[in-house]
C-alpha cells in the first residue's frame, strides 16, 4: 500500500514530537499563533520566612533590543503560589516582584530570578524568595536663617562598596513627593550608604559636605533627619 506523501509528513512531525515530549517527560502545549509554550510556577517566601501571599510578580522576557518588549504579571494565592502561563519556549525570563521592582528607586536589586524555559524543560518550578523590606530616610528641610520650610531636597547616594560606586540622584518634593509624603526616600537596607543633602539655592548640608555623610537604615527601619540648610546669600 503507498501511503500518501502528506499522510507520511504528518506521522514524521508528530513522531518527533512525541520523541521531544518524551525525552523531556513534560507535556508540550501550543499558543494560538503556534508557539510552543511552557510554565513558570513555585512559591513566593516573605523576608521573615512565610509565604508571601498577595504579592505581584512580573516576569520579563529577555530578549535581543530588535524583540518587543513583552512581559507576563500575577497574584500569588493565599499560600503564596503562582503561575505563569503560557509562556513562549527558548527565552529566559527574569522574575521581579513589585517590592523588588518599585521600592529601590535607582537602586534595584537584581531580578529576583532568573530562568529558562526550554522544549526539554518545559514546566519550571521556581521559589521567589522576596528582598529585605527597604529603609526609609525622611528629611525635614528648613532654613537656617528664616526657620522657614524648604520643600525641596535633593539627595545623592552612593553604595560605597558596589564595584560600580557611583552617585545617584533622588529629588523629593514635600508638597508633591515622588515617593513618599514629608520627603521620605526608600533606600536600600543594611548598606552602608554615603549621602549628599542640598536644595537650589542653599549651600550643601554641612555633615554631608565633602566625602558624603555616612547613612546605615535597618530593614523595615525609618529613621528621620532635621536639617538646616543656609542660604547661598549668606
Amino acid at each position: 500500500m503507498v501511503i500518501p506523501f502528506w499522510r507520511m509528513k504528518t506521522a514524521i512531525a508528530l513522531g518527533v514530537l512525541w520523541l521531544t515530549v518524551g525525552a523531556s517527560g513534560q507535556e508540550l502545549k501550543q499558543s494560538s499563533n503556534g508557539l510552543l509554550t511552557g510554565t513558570l510556577y513555585g512559591v513566593v517566601i516573605d523576608p521573615d520566612g512565610q509565604p508571601a501571599k498577595g504579592t505581584r510578580l512580573w516576569a520579563v522576557m529577555q530578549c535581543p533590543s530588535t524583540c518587543p518588549f513583552w512581559k507576563s504579571e500575577t497574584v500569588t494565592s493565599q499560600g503564596g503560589e503562582y503561575h505563569f502561563r503560557p509562556l513562549p519556549l527558548g527565552r529566559k525570563y527574569s522574575v521581579f516582584s513589585k517590592k523588588a521592582e518599585l521600592e529601590y528607586p535607582r537602586f534595584s536589586p537584581p531580578p529576583t530570578a532568573t530562568v529558562e524555559l526550554t522544549v526539554e524543560h518545559p514546566n519550571v518550578e521556581l521559589r521567589v524568595d522576596l528582598p529585605p523590606r527597604v529603609g526609609i530616610l525622611t528629611i525635614h528641610l528648613t532654613d537656617r536663617t528664616t526657620g522657614a520650610v524648604i520643600p525641596r531636597v535633593l539627595v545623592k547616594v552612593k553604595v560605597p562598596e558596589a564595584p560600580d560606586a557611583r552617585w545617584f540622584e533622588v529629588w523629593a518634593d514635600s508638597s508633591n513627593c515622588v515617593f513618599f509624603h514629608d520627603c521620605a526616600i526608600p533606600v536600600p537596607p543594611d548598606t552602608d550608604l554615603l549621602v549628599h543633602v542640598s536644595s537650589t539655592g542653599f549651600h550643601e548640608w554641612d555633615e554631608s559636605a565633602g566625602k558624603g555623610k555616612p547613612l546605615l537604615v535597618h530593614s523595615g527601619a525609618r529613621l528621620t533627619w532635621d536639617i538646616q540648610l543656609e542660604p547661598l546669600s549668606h
